[in-house]
């Protein structure tokens, strides 16, 4: 039997989101006119973590995530990622 992992700690991004009223005051600073909710905060830290090629190790750990397979949904490439990949690929230099 396979050593079990250890669970998961609280996420250190629901620090950013558990009080309605630092919610608010997140939302404000970020410019968001429409009541928001921890969900939506934690989703978008997680995006912005991962599209600023923030390691996906590191963003789990962020997130308390206990398996990198829920992370990494929040990995999906955009077309211009994929372009900018392609351009990396040097042929006959």
């Amino acid at each position: 039997m396979p050593p079990s992992r250890p669970k998961a700690t609280t996420g250190h991004s629901e620090l950013l989101v558990t009080s309605p009223e630092l919610r608010e005051d997140r939302a404000q600073t970020a410019g968001l006119d429409d009541p928001t909710t921890a969900h939506v905060l934690r989703y978008t830290l997680a995006t912005t973590l991962v599209r600023g090629k923030t390691d996906l190790v590191l963003v789990a750990e962020i997130l308390g995530h206990a398996r990198l397979e829920t992370t990494r949904r929040y990995s999906l490439p955009s077309d211009k990622d994929k372009e900018d990949a392609l351009r990396l690929i040097t042929v006959g230099r």
